[in-house]
């Protein structure tokens, strides 16, 4: 899987990201720089394993839905670490 990052009005590609993990510390660290403001017109996509697009979420939305996504995800490996090990 990998997401992308768009610019809504103008449909332009903005940003990729190999992971949800990626996608978390980039724009964490541009709201930081730039404000909030920055996800105001864009949106999220996410690419899966058969190569199907996803909406994850548009605008400021994105932030909090990669960090839910990323914490279960971080779940999702532990409690499987927990069952092979």
């Amino acid at each position: 899987m990998y997401y992308q990052l768009w610019h809504t009005p103008s449909t332009n590609f903005m940003d990729e990201f190999s992971s949800i993990d990626e996608a978390v510390d980039v724009l964490d660290s541009a709201v930081r720089r730039d404000g909030a403001d920055f996800l105001t017109d864009t949106h999220l996509v996410v690419f899966d394993e058969a190569g199907d697009e996803h909406l994850v979420a548009r605008g400021e939305a994105i932030l909090v839905a990669v960090k839910r996504i990323a914490a279960e995800e971080r779940r999702a490996r532990t409690a499987h670490l927990r069952k092979v090990g």
